[in-house]
């Protein structure tokens, strides 16, 4: 039994849908992505992020209990057949992965910031599982999993929504605003004090009900507009889908964000490494900086052959080198992509 939007117990059986999502940008619509670099439309840029896709949900398949559904957004018209030899559009097929293909409706102009251009996609998402009944948790691409998500379901059901609070100072400039110029917008839209509690929420993790989609669009839609016009104002604004979350996460009430039992964004990259071998017990590792070497690694060994979550769970930490010493663990991945860059 769940509570429904009024705080009414809830009979109705919810199916759980496990979501993520590419957009593919085109030549005329690129912007920077600094764990990939590159050109945003090539091929080889466009790759790394089918190799995450395929890991994601061979990861979940791995370490689920049988029931939960699948969902892949997208606006790519064919899904390829081809990444390093593996048809990914055939593992779809064989999986019972469901494609959804929609383009991108709150689009921003080229000067609006200079990365992430796509992100504003998961709200074309969220608009979408309004109409899909049930329980729906929508991750980035780039994570693994490692046990069971019952759990987050049962969270969605009970609060409506749920969230991750990724930790930053109160002036720390978070994609060109900081919490407190947030806190600050927050007060101007919304007309209320006392933010102190606003916190920064990843945009990796949102978890909602199709109830509570419905509501999250109405309220955005009211947001974008008011951001947009700081934009044509050339004044600060929220840059991104996580600051638009943040808000509405916080102004539909939906209470303290308790993902942060669940997921974490590591980084894993030469210049930060502040992975903990304890991270191997969350249910979702989100590993940005691995996009173009963990995930290519893992990809090569998840679809060489059949294997068990033992197997997968053994690999991913050798693979991440969890039980090395941070130094020891920063040299080898320095090296290791200085050679693989030379590559790409």
């Amino acid at each position: 039994m769940t509570l429904n939007i009024q705080g009414k117990a809830d009979q109705t059986p919810m199916d759980n849908y496990l979501i993520t999502w590419f957009y593919a940008e085109q030549k005329e619509d690129e912007s920077f992505y600094p764990a990939v670099g590159g050109s945003s439309s090539s091929e080889g840029f466009q790759n790394v992020y089918w190799r995450c896709v395929y890991d994601f949900y061979m990861s979940a398949f791995l370490t689920q209990e049988r029931g939960l559904k699948y969902l892949f957004f997208t606006n790519v018209e064919e899904i390829p057949r081809n990444v390093d030899g593996i048809d990914i559009s055939a593992f779809f097929k064989k999986h019972g992965i469901e494609v959804i293909n929609c383009d991108i409706s709150y689009r921003t102009p080229k000067d609006w910031f200079f990365q992430f251009r796509n992100q504003f996609y998961v709200y074309d998402i969220i608009n979408r599982l309004k109409d899909i009944k049930g329980r729906h948790l929508l991750l980035d691409s780039d994570c693994f999993f490692t046990r069971d998500i019952s759990d987050i379901f049962k969270r969605i059901g009970e609060k409506g929504a749920e969230a991750y609070a990724v930790p930053h100072g109160d002036d720390y400039p978070i994609n060109g605003i900081s919490l407190n110029g947030m806190r600050r917008l927050y007060r101007e839209f919304c007309g209320e004090d006392g933010l102190s509690s606003l916190e920064y929420l990843g945009g990796e993790f949102i978890a909602l009900t199709s109830d509570s989609a419905e509501r999250v669009m109405e309220e955005y839609k009211k947001l974008w507009e008011m951001n947009y016009q700081k934009y044509e104002n050339g004044q600060e604004k929220l840059n991104e889908e996580a600051h638009f979350w943040s808000f509405l996460f916080y102004k539909l009430g939906f209470g303290e964000p308790e993902g942060n039992s669940f997921i974490r964004r590591i980084w894993t990259a030469a210049r930060l490494d502040d992975l903990r071998q304890k991270d191997a017990d969350l249910a979702i590792m989100h590993l940005p900086a691995e996009k173009k070497y963990g995930f290519k690694k893992m990809f090569t060994y998840l679809s060489a052959s059949e294997r068990t979550k033992e197997e997968y769970i053994k690999e991913l930490k050798k693979v991440l080198r969890i039980d090395k010493k941070p130094l020891e663990r920063k040299i080898i991945r320095f090296l290791c992509r200085m050679r693989e860059r030379l590559h790409f």
